[in-house]
């Protein structure tokens, strides 16, 4: 395991996005090679993509709003632990109260990136308002869905990245405050008396009566046992 593996599992990071990849190039009229017969196919596919696309958005940024809604109840979960927390424990509790609030933020972080105003196309007025013959047109309508589905995708993969990222960290955070969870019933253990514990089982292993029948039962299959293995190790090493 190498070191960028070991930060991904503490520290994961988004990798940085090439400017001269993101760069989408437009396409004209010319670039659509489609018979005239089959313009209608490819805009209604274009339509039913871009509205898809528009789903697809609608969705991450709706989950994005249940991750920041879920901050006040996380909140309330690590002030109710650490009022349960002993000062024997208290030293770790704090370290790890830090680290689950750092991710919880870094997720909260990522969710609110989601939300962010970006240029998000569709169509106005002025795009479906061309004086063209009915080919032509859907043609042009056909261009502008495209044109503004390449661009409009390239805007959602980045909310999603933020979307996957703000989970990875929710996660993380989940598992820390599992760990809180853990120095908390630890903490209710140790307060409880663990002689008085092992005196209450050594009682009840005292009050436990075995007859004479048992005894010699359990007796015989030892022996039983014993013998076995003698002759099935004696067997293995004449083979």
């Amino acid at each position: 395991m190498n070191f960028k593996s070991i930060r991904e599992f503490f520290w994961p990071i988004l990798e940085p996005i090439d400017n001269d990849k993101k760069k989408i190039e437009k396409i004209s009229l010319q670039d659509i090679n489609v018979n005239n017969g089959n313009v209608d196919i490819v805009y209604n596919l274009a339509k039913e993509i871009f509205e898809n696309e528009e789903e697809r958005n609608s969705n991450i940024e709706s989950k994005s709003i249940i991750f920041i809604g879920t901050l006040g109840v996380i909140t309330a979960i690590i002030s109710s632990l650490l009022n349960e927390l002993n000062n024997a424990s208290i030293n770790l509790s704090i370290l790890i109260v830090f680290i689950s609030v750092i991710y919880f933020v870094r997720a909260i972080w990522f969710s609110v990136k989601v939300l962010e105003k970006r240029n998000f196309y569709t169509l106005g007025f002025s795009d479906i308002n061309i004086k063209e013959n009915d080919t032509t047109y859907k043609k042009k309508l056909t261009i502008k869905l495209i044109n503004m589905l390449r661009h409009n995708s390239e805007v959602i993969n980045t909310k999603v990245d933020d979307m996957a990222m703000a989970q990875d960290y929710f996660k993380r955070g989940i598992v820390t405050l599992f760990l809180l969870t853990f120095f908390k019933v630890l903490s209710i253990i140790i307060r409880i008396k663990i002689g008085k514990i092992f005196k209450y089982l050594i009682e009840i292993l005292n009050s436990i009566q075995i007859s004479s029948w048992i005894l010699l039962i359990l007796f015989s299959m030892c022996i039983f046992n014993l013998a076995y293995m003698i002759y099935f190790c004696r067997k293995n090493k004449k083979n």
